[in-house]
């Protein structure tokens, strides 16, 4: 039942509705059904799903299924916020007016977010479009706009600082539209020309063995390994691809060829002397010759 409630307000949450959910589904006893929602919501909220939070909110927000409680709808908004929904109109609508101190901060802090998220799912003005739709523009608490220019300038012209903001949103534990689009950018970051291009690429090779394995495919981590490596700038890159050239070709030949890109990572300052001395177990000198000499067309595209 809350599943299917939360979905259809979560669902709502782009059109700037602020009423809490509609009709929630009656129960004996309860013809408002509000003791079973407010219940599954506060399982939800305790388990650390955004929409828990976002419906308590909600409720303590407006005073429907709970009494008004500002400050518990503050706290509950700020952690779906935190969660993920940071562009949720209530969010917005109810932080527009922070108090001072720490919860002016933190609520600062969810419209510069709110703003990132905007901006690298949309062009710039998209993001200043959907914000204006969801607050108007006197409420937008000052320096908003200027934070959105900001933002936005940082994602077109500032590349390491566009990876490090996009690396601590791919970084969430919660699959959100933020962390997705955030992917995105990495993944324009890898393609576009820069210094940190294939640091970004071995990031992405990363991921899909790790935190971002429901984001980044295990073939798509290797394709993002094998242009790291061949860009020659990352030698723990050449290291990582020399292991999974030699587990994937399972033979001699990926074994010469692992050996190879030891080499290469060897020659770009990096310490491999254990993994070449497991790789070269079982090759002779032919072998070790031949793998010096595939060693020298490996990087740089070749």
């Amino acid at each position: 039942m809350l599943f299917l409630s939360l979905a259809g307000l979560i669902a709502g949450i782009g059109q700037g509705e602020c009423d809490a959910v509609s009709s929630p589904v009656a129960m004996d006893g309860d013809p408002s059904g509000c003791a079973a929602f407010v219940a599954e919501a506060r399982q939800l909220a305790a388990q650390g799903e955004a929409a828990g939070h976002l419906a308590l909110g909600k409720y303590r927000h407006f005073g429907t299924c709970l009494q008004p409680d500002p400050e518990a709808a503050r706290r509950h908004l700020l952690k779906a916020a935190e969660l993920g929904l940071l562009c949720a109109p209530v969010v917005l609508e109810t932080l527009r007016e922070p108090t001072a101190g720490d919860a002016e901060m933190e609520a600062s802090e969810v419209f510069r977010q709110c703003a990132f998220s905007l901006t690298i799912l949309f062009d710039k003005s998209e993001a200043e479009r959907m914000l204006g739709a969801t607050v108007k523009p006197a409420d937008i608490p000052r320096g908003m706009k200027q934070a959105l220019d900001r933002m936005f300038d940082t994602v077109q012209h500032s590349p390491t600082d566009t990876f490090e903001i996009a690396k601590s949103y791919v970084g969430r534990g919660n699959l959100t539209d933020l962390r997705r689009a955030a992917l995105s950018w990495l993944k324009t970051l890898a393609r576009r020309e820069s210094p940190i291009r294939p640091h970004v690429q071995y990031y992405l090779a990363k991921l899909s063995a790790g935190e971002g394995g429901d984001l980044v495919s295990e073939a798509d981590g290797h394709m993002w390994l094998g242009f790291a490596a061949r860009d020659g700038r990352v030698p723990e890159a050449q290291r990582d691809f020399a292991l999974a050239v030699r587990r994937s070709w399972n033979d001699k030949q990926g074994q010469i060829r692992g050996y190879a890109w030891l080499l290469v990572a060897r020659r770009n300052g990096l310490d491999v002397s254990a993994e070449m001395r497991d790789m070269r177990m079982g090759l002779d000198d032919v072998d070790l010759e031949a793998a010096e000499v595939i060693s020298s067309g490996l990087v740089h595209g070749n």
